[in-house]
C-alpha cells in the first residue's frame, strides 16, 4: 500500500475532489471510500497513483523558506563585515531558497 504524504490534501483539491467524506493515514489506508461515487473513486485512485509521499506541503515549504531567509539576512550582514566563509554560506542559502521556491510553482 503506498504511503501518503503532506501534499495529499492539496492534490485532492487540485483534482477537484477537495472535500470527500474520507480519511487517511500516512500508512496509505483510506477510510470512507464506500461513500464515494464511481467517478470520485476513480479520481481518488488517479490521485493516489500520482502521489509522491515525499513531496512537502506548500505550507511546509514556505516555513522552510522563511527560516532560510532569516539565516540569509545574518549571512548578508556577515558578508558585509568580511567574515570568512560568509559569502559561500550566502550562496548556499540562495541555492536552497531557489530550490524550495521552484517547488511552490
Amino acid at each position: 500500500m503506498p504511503k501518503i504524504g503532506p501534499s495529499f490534501s492539496a492534490e485532492l483539491a487540485a483534482a477537484g475532489i477537495p472535500s470527500l467524506p474520507i480519511g487517511w493515514g500516512e500508512d496509505g489506508i483510506i477510510v470512507g471510500r464506500e461513500a464515494l461515487t464511481s467517478e470520485q473513486s476513480a479520481t481518488l485512485d488517479a490521485v493516489i497513483a500520482a502521489h509522491d509521499p515525499t513531496k512537502k506541503s506548500k505550507a511546509e515549504i514556505k516555513t522552510q523558506i522563511a527560516a532560510l531567509e532569516s539565516t540569509q539576512h545574518r549571512a548578508v550582514r556577515e558578508a558585509t563585515l568580511g567574515v570568512t566563509g560568509a559569502l559561500a554560506k550566502l550562496q548556499d542559502l540562495d541555492a536552497k531558497i531557489t530550490a524550495l521556491r521552484v517547488q511552490l510553482t
